[in-house]
């Protein structure tokens, strides 16, 4: 039986845990062919009760132990996704995605994306590359307002403006644009407080359903290097994996 489907997520470094963490959006009104949950796990060496809240709203309340995790699905689109403990307990959280091409049958697309860590929250985000003229490949840059204002959320890609959009408090929104070239940053007045990623569908070619699934969350600028590190490439396997490395400089 072949494989089918591909995501890689990079670790959270242990310094970097949090008890609060951001998504921009979430997508659970798309069940025939998309399957969106939210992964939570207790790291720390005491209990703690999660609340995931959804565009200012909870969701639910979870008590957890030491070193569990749990998995919840909620039937509603909007951004941002918020999920924090309440004792200042130290967890990690994610959003997992699959999709397929029709309403039934088995998922052929799979993405899971690590959650922002609050205190790594910024005004500014970066990403390498976007790819909007594509016909199997759908990109859409996600962006929500995690501030207590209203704040104005502008995006460029390649240096150029291609959109600038204002935001409520608690206020999410995804845009698509007929443009190749990068780097994409999306960006906001110095001290306000926003989230971004890059999501993307793939189908085999320009027309039918998509099947393949992905997305990144931005760079916030405070943690832009002059090198970075993968742990491992594949570009041995053309016939069946297409393995590239996107550079920008911003």
């Amino acid at each position: 039986m072949s494989t089918i489907g591909q995501s890689e997520m990079m670790g959270l470094p242990s310094s970097q845990l949090s008890d609060s963490y951001l998504i921009p959006i979430y997508f659970g009104n798309w069940p025939l062919y998309l399957d969106a949950s939210l992964a939570f796990a207790n790291v720390d060496t005491i209990a703690t009760t999660v609340t995931v809240k959804i565009a200012g709203v909870t969701q639910g309340t979870y008590v957890m132990q030491p070193s569990t995790s749990m998995v919840v699905r909620y039937t509603l689109d909007g951004g941002p996704v918020e999920i924090s403990s309440n004792n200042g307990a130290k967890i990690v959280a994610s959003l997992n995605q699959w999709r397929r091409p029709a309403p039934i049958g088995g998922w052929t697309g799979v993405a899971q994306s690590m959650a922002l860590p609050l205190e790594k929250i910024s005004n500014s985000y970066v990403i390498p590359r976007y790819n909007g003229t594509d016909p199997a490949l759908y990109n859409a840059v996600l962006m929500a307002n995690v501030d207590s204002v209203p704040r104005t959320i502008t995006v460029k890609i390649g240096g150029a403006v291609v959109g600038s959009y204002l935001l409520g408090p608690s206020g999410s929104r995804f845009e698509v644009y007929n443009v190749l070239g990068g780097p994409i940053v999306v960006s906001s007045d110095v001290g306000s407080k926003i989230v971004a990623s890059l999501y993307e569908l793939k189908r085999a070619e320009g027309v039918g359903e998509y099947n393949g699934q992905s997305e990144m969350m931005g760079l916030p600028l405070s943690q832009l290097s002059d090198s970075y590190l993968i742990p491992i490439y594949f570009g041995m396997w053309g016939n069946y994996l297409d393995a590239s490395l996107y550079i920008a400089v911003p």
